[in-house]
């Protein structure tokens, strides 16, 4: 179940960034590529979007609990093992392409009561467009010689340009319980579904 940090997430993963405006305009959606029927309103900088009808088009279901948005997904498994060919970074290294560069910024571990979690931060940068970036990233991780596929975390998102706008950037952070160490995260840039092999793999 993915308990998402509603709005600075749906700011993200409309445009990237969003600019101050009046009190409230229409914005276009689109999901996988595909016009939806129903847009989203840009209100005081932040923009939203119908959560249960962007939800159910990427196959989730929502519920709505005690004042908390429940988004969740199906278990998936990874049926192909990235290629070990894959570039080999430390937390922080980048990969680049074209004008966009990708990191996994922070791998953290956390204990809070008797529970382990991890933070994994993924930072997109683009010199050229807020546009640039697409979807949310997604990950897999490895443990071993396991390569797992979570369905579980929290994502809190933000997005920051400079004031020349030479370069946008914004980052994923996403939390959740695990024990032992990990040995490699896989980075996605635009989900599982733009992206059939990551771009690299990073470890602590």
């Amino acid at each position: 179940m993915k308990k998402i940090i509603l709005w600075s997430l749906i700011l993200l993963l409309i445009c990237g960034l969003a600019f101050p405006v009046g009190a409230s305009t229409p914005v276009k959606l689109y999901v996988n590529g595909q016009l939806a029927k129903i847009g989203g309103l840009l209100i005081n900088s932040t923009t939203y979007v119908p959560v249960r009808f962007v939800s159910e088009t990427l196959g989730a279901s929502v519920d709505y609990v005690d004042g908390v948005v429940r988004i969740s997904t199906k278990p998936s498994t990874v049926t192909a093992i990235p290629s070990s060919e894959l570039p080999l970074k430390k937390v922080g290294e980048k990969v680049t392409i074209d004008d966009l560069s990708y990191t996994i910024d922070a791998i953290i571990y956390e204990t809070k009561g008797s529970k382990r979690y991890v933070h994994i931060t993924f930072l997109e940068e683009s010199k050229s467009s807020i546009g640039e970036f697409g979807l949310l990233p997604s990950f897999d991780i490895q443990q071993g010689s396991k390569i797992i596929r979570l369905t579980d975390y929290t994502v809190t998102a933000e997005a920051d340009s400079p004031s020349d706008n030479t370069s946008y950037r914004r980052t994923f952070t996403y939390t959740f319980p695990w024990e032992g160490e990990i040995t490699y995260v896989y980075y996605y840039p635009q989900g599982f579904e733009k992206s059939v092999q990551p771009i690299g793999r990073w470890q602590r």
